[in-house]
């Protein structure tokens, strides 16, 4: 499956695909991306079926023009409208804007293709600098924290 979006597309993994296999290896074993996102990140992308649609709870690669820059996952969708995003992009090509880029083109794509969901929320640590200014230059606004030790709560509304 390939979800075309402004400029980037969301891609379903094959772990046959050697390039792809390697490029979510050096993901997952990146300390960023193990800390904020997920050690079982290729899980998730294998969960994620050919279908036309995306779906809750599946992950995706993303590309721009064949090459590969980061994953996104949709983990869940409350009854509030609220959907939870984790990203990542690949260490190479941080502070390039893919960050930003990603968050935008699928915050877009979510407000207007999947149901119900009418504000997007990350979870951020405070010392991941290069997470908030991509939240942040995407139109994310920080949501108060009641418990300083929890990652910061960025939102976007619809």
């Amino acid at each position: 499956m390939k979800i075309k979006l402004k400029t980037l597309s969301l891609n379903t993994y094959n772990v046959d695909n050697r390039k792809q296999y390697r490029f979510v290896d050096e993901m997952k074993n990146d300390p960023l991306v193990k800390e904020f996102v997920s050690e079982i990140t290729d899980h998730y992308l294998i969960k994620a079926k050919n279908d036309e649609q995306i779906e809750i709870g599946s992950s995706y690669l993303v590309s721009e023009q064949k090459k590969l820059v980061g994953y996104i996952r949709l983990n869940e969708l409350d009854v509030n409208g609220v959907l939870t995003l984790h990203y990542a992009v690949h260490p190479d090509l941080r502070k390039q804007g893919y960050g930003t880029k990603i968050l935008v083109e699928v915050s877009d794509y979510a407000f207007k293709n999947i149901d119900r969901v009418t504000k997007i929320r990350l979870y951020i640590r405070n010392y991941n600098k290069g997470s908030i200014k991509c939240a942040e230059h995407a139109g994310f606004k920080l949501q108060k924290n009641l418990i300083e030790e929890n990652p910061l709560v960025y939102v976007k509304t619809k």
